[in-house]
């Protein structure tokens, strides 16, 4: 079995996208989180609208949908928070 598929559903990206998201607000004042997913990545929009993100757009053209997350005070220190306690893998 591939290390691809033996990874599915553990939580790795979604602890990626949350460390990411902790250091650019913590590093560079990001307000808002802009992400362009295939349409057809059903895994990939599910977790990123579990984690708030909204759907802005849709591109017929390029077969994408696009979701945002507006960073307000009360996120923002929850992801800062999270950021603190997350698991690293070996």
């Amino acid at each position: 079995m591939s290390l691809k598929l033996d990874s599915r559903g553990k939580g790795l990206g979604k602890e990626s996208v949350l460390m990411m998201m902790a250091f650019a607000i913590e590093n560079f004042s990001i307000h808002i989180f802009r992400a362009k997913i295939g349409e057809s990545n059903e895994a990939s929009l599910l977790m990123f609208r579990r984690l708030g993100f909204m759907e802005v757009s849709h591109s017929e053209i390029f077969k994408e949908v696009t979701l945002e997350l507006q960073i307000t005070d009360l996120k923002r220190e929850e992801l800062l928070q999270l950021s603190g306690t997350m698991v690293t893998h070996a």
